[in-house]
């Protein structure tokens, strides 16, 4: 195909037929995809209408289970403003924001950081994004601050 314009338009007549079938084609499969995606989300509420159905205690059980307590707000709500000053994401958080917030935060004792952990994973989960504190990295920092702490107390015990 003859182009102008450096190649980006079409020189004949058969070039721009060409170009208005790619066109149509695309329309074509760009409504094939939606059709079929629409199907999808509908079969899906379907399936989520039977099983809620069914399913109406166990599921009032989990919603319960997986809501986000005044006292999980607030921990976010301080991680959020430790982590923005940092310019770094709080939603969703990488694992090294959540390690610098749980180090800056580690003087209160590992309690105090699994606390904090929880809350942060508490509002990434009811958000259905993936929680950050399953990370190695936060894995090991709780693991470390547990084990400070527990050699901590076992060396006053000995003195």
């Amino acid at each position: 195909m003859t182009t102008l314009c450096g190649g980006i338009l079409p020189a004949t007549e058969e070039g721009w037929r060409e170009v208005n079938q790619l066109v149509a084609d695309q329309r074509l499969q760009d409504a094939a995809t939606a059709a079929w995606e629409t199907e999808q989300q509908r079969l899906r509420d379907e399936i989520d209408a039977r099983c809620f159905a069914f399913l109406k205690v166990e599921l009032e059980a989990e919603n319960v289970a997986t809501r986000v307590t005044a006292e999980q707000k607030k921990d976010f709500t301080r991680f959020r403003d430790y982590v923005g000053a940092w310019s770094l994401p709080y939603l969703p958080a990488p694992p090294q924001a959540v390690a610098v917030f749980l180090m800056s935060e580690s003087e209160r004792g590992a309690a105090h950081m699994v606390k904090l952990r929880n809350s942060i994973s508490a509002v990434h989960l009811a958000l259905g994004m993936d929680d950050p504190t399953r990370d190695i990295l936060i894995r090991a920092l709780v693991r470390q601050a547990k084990a400070e702490e527990k050699a901590a107390t076992s060396n006053k015990g000995n003195t």
